[in-house]
């Protein structure tokens, strides 16, 4: 009924490329079924089933055989899969992989991502939903760079040949999971610009070619050299930094150039 119903919402519209299939937000905890067939697989197992089914259907379907599936992984799903490989490798599918638990002044690649982040350690939901109910997970389970790693690893195993997007958290969120109030309307961004584009540099050598974010900032307060200077490290993670700060105040700022980029 899903797959039919997905099938049918694709093709009224024409004008996508990607049909992205995620579960709802927060815990999927007991979203399953638990009878005795289904109870062994992970959250990120039926998550890749449903992906699948998708990309055959829609591989045979003629409106929309072009239409890429997007599956994520998410709160439980972030999990690498147990039994259940993508499609065809994955020819038709795209990753979107929320890298939500880790320490944001600190790049991936650094020892203290290779630990579970300090403000995770007071989060026992979080640890629980982001490892699937493990039992005392430790930090290869719950720190950033080998969370990643073994969704990597995964997809390397199964030769995939699907797209990888990355999702970043550095915004209000962080206050909620923390259960902070005086928090909660603080905006946390900008990011340090020597993390950022570390961090961009790191996931491209990664194989990750899509990166994305769920910034509260530049929607609510749009910082326009923030926007800019992100777009362009996206477009080149290998960019000269002092070259766009250059670039944009000149432009932006025309006279006031000096002035505002002192500020």
């Amino acid at each position: 009924m899903f797959i039919a119903k997905a099938v049918a919402y694709a093709r009224q519209r024409p004008m996508l490329n990607v049909f992205a299939c995620w579960p709802q937000d927060g815990s999927q905890h007991w979203a399953q079924c638990q009878c005795d067939g289904c109870k062994p697989y992970r959250f990120s197992d039926w998550n890749v089933r449903i992906a699948n089914a998708l990309a055959q259907a829609f591989e045979a379907d003629p409106v929309l055989r072009n239409v890429r599936i997007q599956w994520i992984a998410y709160n439980e799903c972030s999990v690498p899969p147990s039994k259940v490989v993508p499609y065809k490798q994955g020819k038709k599918l795209d990753l979107f992989y929320t890298n939500g638990a880790r320490e944001y002044l600190a790049p991936m690649d650094s020892d203290l991502n290779r630990k579970c982040a300090s403000w995770l350690l007071h989060d026992a939901l979080r640890k629980r939903v982001n490892t699937d109910c493990k039992a005392d997970p430790g930090d290869d389970d719950l720190a950033a760079y080998q969370r990643l790693e073994s969704v990597l690893g995964y997809l390397r195993k199964a030769d995939y040949r699907g797209n990888i997007c990355l999702l970043e958290y550095v915004n209000t969120h962080i206050g909620y999971w923390l259960d902070l109030p005086f928090m909660q309307n603080v905006l946390t961004g900008p990011w340090p610009l020597e993390v950022y584009q570390k961090d961009l540099q790191f996931y491209l050598a990664q194989g990750i070619n899509g990166w994305s974010d769920c910034f509260d900032w530049p929607n609510d307060t749009p910082d326009p050299f923030w926007n800019r200077l992100l777009a362009q490290l996206v477009w080149d993670p290998y960019a000269d930094v002092d070259s766009i700060k250059k670039d944009f105040y000149g432009k932006y700022y025309g006279a006031a150039d000096r002035v505002m980029r002192l500020y």
